[in-house]
């Protein structure tokens, strides 16, 4: 089958930019158009120096206006990686979703969905709600000042697991 090559720049292998002006010093790679006045693009940020916390790779998406981008993700030589935005992480197949959202600016909600459309809610203090996405019932509040939990309704205990607690049986 013969290969189709794309109109631009192909190149098969390894390559090495080296795009960043001298020491200590961030360099862009920038993606994207400029047509009737206006640009509109992408660009990938890259800073490197002896410091493994001051290490980047930085994302940055078109904003939607001319000559503007949003910093989506950064990722750091430290191994963290920080988000702009709300997480959605969906599974594709069956009634199962997990999504992070923050858009409310407040506190983060991790709402866990599936059929019987259950959700958790962290707090600033550690606290953990379980709730009824209907009825907004308290299910269960793990407190996280006091370590107490509280449970509403009934609670089922099933398993055929043993259990070894820490320092003893």
């Amino acid at each position: 089958m013969a290969q189709k090559i794309l109109n631009g720049l192909h190149i098969s292998g390894t390559v090495q930019l080296d795009f960043m002006p001298d020491h200590e010093s961030e360099g862009i790679i920038t993606l994207g158009r400029y047509d009737s006045n206006t640009s509109r693009y992408h660009n990938i940020k890259s800073y490197v120096s002896s410091t493994e916390a001051s290490n980047y790779l930085k994302f940055s998406l078109h904003a939607g206006t001319e000559n503007a981008i949003v910093d989506v993700l950064t990722l750091s030589g430290n191994k963290n990686a920080t988000f702009a935005g709300d997480i959605a992480m969906v599974q594709t197949s069956g009634n199962n979703t997990l999504t992070i959202d923050s858009s409310g600016g407040g506190n983060p909600v991790i709402y866990y969905k599936d059929t019987s459309r259950t959700w958790g809610q962290f707090l600033s203090n550690g606290d953990m709600y379980f709730k009824d996405e209907t009825s907004q019932i308290n299910s269960l509040i793990l407190d996280g000042g006091t370590g107490n939990a509280t449970f509403a309704g009934v609670i089922n205990l099933s398993s055929n697991k043993s259990v070894a607690w820490p320092g003893g049986s």
